[in-house]
């Protein structure tokens, strides 16, 4: 079995050797949706080192980039992230009118001292449903509400017209969106205990030195984008965000996912991607790498990217 991540392994290796391409000094590796969700877990993970940390002894071994190639990685609007702890986010939504002015966190602490969601607005003035402040806290199962329904039919808007109105009562003891034992399994967090059963991909499975791979992460050139209208979730919470770039058609077209894991990250593209970063500041002590919202965007790559470019 090859791993795709081998292969961009072997890709970045070949094109840093100057013998080769004597003039070439950057690589971006970009990818948009499901290639946004590849190429954050491959920035991750990667078995080479960061760009300046790179040997010409390592890259005749096949350990690392030959030296002088910059490689940056650009993420564009993924549907799940890889978290690196066992928090997670606690809130609910509703289809009730919100305050224009509603944010997603308030003032309440993401771990340390920083913030999560300070007054920071997810995806506009979302009238036609809202979401309470987002906590950023440890998680367990047995504190999920029970209820959460992962029906995969797609474009059957009866599919959930519950949404959160359907679930179990929020209480102390049921503060979560859902229960799900494996949410921190790859590819939604890295759960050691299966690190170390080897029950996990080939390239996890045979790394050299993974605790070392994500070490390094903040030495990476990593650049987030999101789209400030991809906040679509294809008709599975009953309601539509107002700042939805389908509103005027259900809310559909976007292949988000729904499932209880992704539900822990947030309820759709937009918010996951501003959790993130405070979850990788929370995660390292200080803020790490870049989030680029890019204005009346939804889920389409080619405008995510030109904004970017543009900016």
């Amino acid at each position: 079995v090859v791993s795709s991540y081998s292969v961009f392994d072997e890709i970045l290796r070949f094109a840093s050797n100057r013998s080769r391409f004597p003039l070439l000094e950057k690589a971006v590796v970009l990818g948009h949706s499901a290639g946004g969700q590849t190429v954050h877990r491959y920035s991750l993970v990667s078995r080479l080192p960061p760009s300046g940390l790179s040997t010409t002894q390592e890259a005749e071994q096949g350990r690392s980039l030959f030296p002088g190639l910059h490689v940056r990685y650009v993420v564009g609007n993924p549907s799940t992230y890889l978290y690196l702890d066992e928090n997670r986010w606690e809130y609910t939504c509703s289809n009730e009118t919100a305050d224009s002015n509603e944010t997603t966190g308030g003032n309440d602490t993401a771990g340390g001292n920083d913030t999560a969601g300070g007054n920071e607005t997810a995806g506009g003035n979302e009238r036609a449903g809202s979401c309470s402040e987002m906590l950023y806290r440890p998680y367990k199962p047995a504190l999920g509400r029970a209820g959460w329904r992962e029906d995969r039919r797609r474009y059957a808007w009866n599919r959930r017209r519950t949404g959160f109105d359907g679930l179990a009562p929020v209480n102390e003891t049921s503060r979560f969106a859902c229960q799900n034992e494996s949410y921190n399994s790859w590819h939604y967090g890295l759960n050691w205990a299966e690190v170390e059963a080897r029950n996990v991909p080939p390239y996890l499975r045979d790394h050299p030195n993974l605790a070392r791979a994500l070490e390094l992460y903040p030495s990476r050139d990593v650049i987030y984008l999101v789209g400030q209208n991809d906040t679509c979730t294809d008709g599975y919470l009953g309601f539509c965000f107002e700042s939805c770039w389908m509103y005027n058609y259900s809310c559909y077209g976007t292949s988000i996912d729904m499932r209880c894991a992704a539900m822990l990250e947030g309820p759709n593209r937009n918010y996951r991607a501003k959790n993130y970063m405070k979850h990788l500041a929370a995660h390292y002590g200080r803020e790490v790498h870049e989030l680029h919202e890019m204005p009346n965007v939804g889920h389409q790559a080619e405008e995510l990217m030109v904004g970017a470019l543009n900016s």
